[in-house]
């Protein structure tokens, strides 16, 4: 599988009153000057199993050489394509049983009246509906850069780490962006360091870990952050690092400081009914902003009644698909045959199926052959007129239309967002094209998640 795409790192009863009203959203604007010019790919974002090798590809993009500031409009970047880290010693399970371990609820010692307002005009940047990124501070704002941060949003891997002033590349991972300088007095070293690599290796990012001040919207906590001091195939302009969202079971800064809870969410310490996020994701051709929920949910971002399946594991966002099914026109069958859950990623930018649905799924909606790297060509006219592809899980039909299936980079090429490869990752995805379709609640107290058709323009 070739390593092309967009950092695509590569995984996002409620009380209806205290949770129809969001503690507070962190708005996801658009830039339609961020592109990727290289056809998408996703890799495996968990640790790779014995005999599952996985081909990288020289990039053909020249980069910039020397650092951009933000804000920009004239950066043209390539995809890429991360994994969820290799070096991490949890592993997900394979029984299909959904589990009933729950999160320990947290003492509430945030003030959720307070929290009730929604923050708005959080900048974010977007790379044509592959990233969804929030804006952080980091540290103090009066000597780290006055554009903030850009953090890209992962609900496949546990990790906060952030491009550091002094990183080294042989690509343009550390070249632009905006970076942190470990001269702010408000960082404490913690004398650790850590390294992470995704999928065969070729992506990774190792440095030191400082305790810090994080601010996203109007919250500010402090916690562990990976500085940088070596990247490689991994950011560039389009995002300054990275904010896991995941379980801190699967943190490896986590592991590397004797198991503390380095979890943004669990961090905030919300009131345990509000354990939990959200997010809407919008469409890049409408213009409208996307949004993250914390602690709770914006009834204004769907229609319709939430749906929650169970959680199967205790560390990622994977979801049981027990009795799931396809319907592809006169087609139909189990969606799953060697897998029985799916992970829920907000870091890949595919619905990645096993190898028998994918094709038969492509061929339905005139998808052309796959090329070696498994993605499907398709005539971009298809988003107006395509056919809808049915998903039904937990027997609820999840309807999945061409505005949603066809993807277009800049370079005016489309490609279905149905990819197969669920054998060679070790498992079944639905990334950024499904959560765009469908509203999605990341619920941590009833470790479950759940959808609702997205209420978009």
């Amino acid at each position: 599988m070739k390593l092309i795409g967009n950092i695509i790192l590569s995984y996002l009863s409620i009380l209806v009153l205290a949770q129809e009203e969001a503690v507070y959203n962190v708005p996801v604007k658009r830039d339609p000057n961020d592109y990727y010019n290289q056809r998408m790919q996703v890799i495996e974002k968990r640790q790779l199993k014995p005999g599952n090798i996985l081909k990288t590809t020289t990039r053909t993009t020249t980069r910039p050489t020397t650092t951009t500031t933000r804000p920009t409009t004239t950066t043209t970047r390539p995809t890429t394509t991360t994994t969820r880290p290799t070096t991490t010693t949890t592993s997900k399970p394979s029984t299909t049983t959904t589990t009933t371990t729950t999160i320990k609820p947290t003492t509430t010692t945030l003030n959720l009246s307070n929290l009730s307002t929604p923050v708005a005009n959080v900048p974010v940047k977007n790379c044509y509906d592959q990233q969804f990124a929030l804006t952080a501070m980091i540290g103090d704002k009066k000597i780290q850069s006055p554009y903030n941060y850009l953090l890209f949003i992962d609900t496949g891997s546990s990790d906060l780490w952030v491009r550091g002033s002094k990183c080294v590349s042989t690509d343009w991972s550390c070249k632009t962006g905006e970076v942190v300088t470990t001269t702010d007095k408000s960082l404490v070293n913690t004398g650790k360091t850590f390294k992470i690599a995704y999928g065969d290796g070729s992506t990774s990012a190792s440095g030191v870990i400082y305790r810090a001040n994080v601010t996203i919207g109007s919250r500010t906590i402090n916690l562990p952050v990976g500085i940088t001091t070596k990247q490689q195939g991994t950011f560039d302009d389009c995002t300054d690092g990275m904010i896991g969202m995941a379980f801190n079971q699967l943190s490896f800064l986590s592991s590397v400081l004797g198991g503390e809870n380095t979890n943004y969410l669990d961090t905030l310490k919300l009131d345990p009914p509000r354990n939990m996020f959200s997010m809407y994701m919008s469409n890049f051709a409408d213009g409208d902003a996307s949004e993250i929920s914390f602690g709770g949910i914006n009834p204004n971002r769907y229609t319709g009644t939430i749906n929650y399946v169970k959680l199967v594991s205790t560390t990622t966002w994977d979801i049981t698909m027990k009795g799931a099914t396809y319907q592809a026109g006169t087609s139909s069958g189990n969606l799953m045959s060697m897998f029985t859950s799916a992970a829920v990623d907000s870091g890949t930018s595919m619905i990645i199926l096993e190898e028998g649905p994918a094709n038969i799924i492509n061929k339905f909606i005139g998808a052309g052959a796959p090329s070696g790297a498994s993605q499907f060509s398709i005539n971009c006219a298809i988003a107006n007129t395509g056919p809808t592809v049915i998903l039904n899980i937990g027997g609820v039909a999840y309807p999945i239309t061409s505005k949603y299936y066809v993807t277009k980079n800049r370079a005016g090429k489309c490609y279905s967002a149905f990819s197969n490869g669920a054998e060679l990752y070790g498992v079944v995805i639905l990334g950024t094209p499904f959560m765009r379709a469908y509203y999605t609640v990341f619920d941590r107290r009833n470790m479950r998640v759940g959808f609702a058709p997205a209420k978009h323009p």
